[in-house]
C-alpha cells in the first residue's frame, strides 16, 4: 500500500490503467534513482503518515478509514482505492486548517458520496481503469472542497 501511495503521489500522471506495470515501473525508478529521490521519498512518506493522522482525527477510528459507508455503517472490509484517494487528498490539507471544525460536514458528504452510483462503480468493480480513477478522484475532490473550503488539486494531474 505504501508503494502505491508513493507512486501516485510522485508519478500519478504516468498511470495508464495497468496498476501492476505502474507500480513495477515506479519501484524500478525509485530504486535506480535512490540517491536523487531518497529525500523526496522520505518527505512524501512523512506526508502520508500525517495524512493518516488527519484521517484518524476526522473519522475518529482507523476502522472507518479506507472503508465504504453502506447501509448506514462502515464496511469491515478495507478498500485500497478508497484509502488511496483519502490519503492523497488529506495530504493537501494545510496544517493551519482546523479539520475538527469541518469534520462533521466532511463525514456527511462522504456518506452521501458512498451512495453515489458512479463513485460506487469506481470503487467496487473495475477500479484500475483510468476512467475509474478519474471518477473517484473528481468526486472526492468535490467533497473535499465543499467540506474544507480549500483549493485542493486533483492528485492525478500533479
Amino acid at each position: 500500500m505504501l508503494l502505491r501511495l508513493l507512486a501516485f503521489k510522485m508519478n500519478a500522471k504516468q498511470y495508464k490503467g495497468n496498476l501492476k506495470q505502474f507500480l513495477d515501473d515506479s519501484m524500478r525508478d525509485f530504486n535506480s534513482n535512490w540517491v536523487k529521490l531518497q529525500q523526496t521519498i522520505e518527505d512524501n512518506y512523512k506526508e502520508i503518515i500525517e495524512a493518516l493522522k488527519k484521517l484518524h482525527a476526522v473519522f475518529g477510528d482507523f476502522d472507518k478509514v479506507g472503508r465504504r459507508y453502506i447501509n448506514n455503517e462502515y464496511e469491515k472490509k478495507f478498500n485500497r482505492v478508497i484509502l488511496e484517494v483519502q490519503v492523497l487528498y488529506f495530504i493537501q490539507i494545510p496544517k493551519q486548517n482546523n479539520i475538527e471544525i469541518n469534520k462533521s460536514k466532511f463525514i456527511d458528504l462522504y456518506k452521501k458520496l458512498c451512495n453515489d452510483t458512479d463513485f460506487r462503480r469506481a470503487v467496487e468493480g473495475s477500479t484500475k481503469t483510468v476512467e475509474s480513477y478519474n471518477i473517484r478522484y473528481n468526486k472526492f475532490l468535490n467533497i473535499m472542497q465543499d467540506a474544507f473550503v480549500y483549493d485542493f488539486k486533483n492528485p492525478l494531474l500533479q
